[in-house]
């Protein structure tokens, strides 16, 4: 469906939306918004926030130290989400916008985390990547993205729900995609994921991050210094590669001097499942930290005791 046609068909259905699919989608956006978790002080972005329920909520998991922004492409949904938030006596806290999730209009690493709910599946399948990417763009390293949507798995309801789509797009407009998936490629994080049931219908709920970064580049994590290991032995490494989608892995070579000269060269990971705990904010200094420890106790191994 186009944009066009979906801003028409939400306007159009802006007034009745919570009577006839609100109350259904409700409970697993409720998961979704636990999953995520927006704790106080966080800035919080709604993709599709529709007739304002998350937005509420949101608003009141961040509290007065926190900010949560609104995007939708529907006239009739913003109006419908003012007059929420105003009796909810949030009308000034709460940032609502008309715009295309595949071209938001704000800075890199703006936010803390971002929803969506029931949203995603209603873009064609070439958009999906761009909303993704523009996700992860206004996210902050380490920053959350709470997707809750229809998921497409080889079941009896999933290929009639499908057949209804296909003939009906304007009544039956979204259809069910590969969520999990198309959130990995994007190059998020899996955090956390369930499948529930609706009608028959899996939802999937996933809580992914943006990986971690460390300033500087790679290149800040060499450890050019030769460090002290007693009885006449030191080591430096210098960072190879590293695998931010497998537990931050970072691979060296590690070498070992004995009376200052090299003696063994070794190519070493820290397989570190410390820097892959992702509810954690490790600053680049403490990321380093733990690295340079963990590389440490490696080298220590390859001298012999005494």
């Amino acid at each position: 469906m186009n944009h066009s046609t979906a801003r028409t068909n939400y306007n159009r259905m802006s007034r009745f939306y919570d009577l006839f699919a609100g109350t259904s989608e409700r409970r697993f956006t409720g998961i979704g918004l636990q999953m995520l978790a927006a704790w106080p002080g966080e800035n919080v972005l709604e993709i599709g926030f529709g007739t304002g329920h998350s937005l509420v909520a949101l608003m009141r998991s961040v509290g007065v130290s926190g900010k949560v922004t609104g995007v939708d492409i529907s006239e009739g949904m913003l109006r419908m989400a003012q007059s929420r938030i105003k009796k909810a006596g949030l009308a000034t806290q709460v940032d609502l916008r008309l715009g295309d999730a595949a071209s938001l209009p704000f800075d890199a690493d703006d936010f803390d985390a971002i929803f969506a709910s029931f949203t995603l599946e209603l873009f064609p399948s070439d958009e999906i990547p761009l909303v993704l990417a523009e996700c992860r763009r206004v996210l902050r390293p380490g920053g959350r993205l709470g997707v809750v949507a229809l998921a497409k798995e080889n079941n009896r309801m999933v290929r009639l729900y499908e057949w209804f789509h296909l003939r009906w797009p304007q009544v039956v407009d979204c259809r069910p995609i590969f969520v999990r998936q198309g959130i990995e490629t994007a190059g998020f994080q899996i955090k956390e994921s369930v499948v529930k049931t609706m009608w028959g219908l899996p939802v999937e709920v996933v809580v992914a991050v943006k990986p971690q970064q460390v300033a500087g580049g790679t290149s800040s994590m060499d450890f050019p210094e030769r460090t002290d290991l007693g009885n006449g032995y030191a080591w430096s490494a210098k960072l190879t590669s590293h695998d931010w989608a497998r537990m931050f892995n970072f691979y060296f070579d590690l070498t070992i001097y004995k009376a200052g000269k090299p003696v063994a060269l070794i190519n070493v990971s820290t397989n570190d499942w410390l820097l892959g705990d992702l509810n954690c904010r490790y600053t680049p200094d403490e990321v380093r930290a733990l690295v340079r420890g963990e590389l440490h106790s490696q080298a220590k191994k390859e001298i012999p005791a005494g």
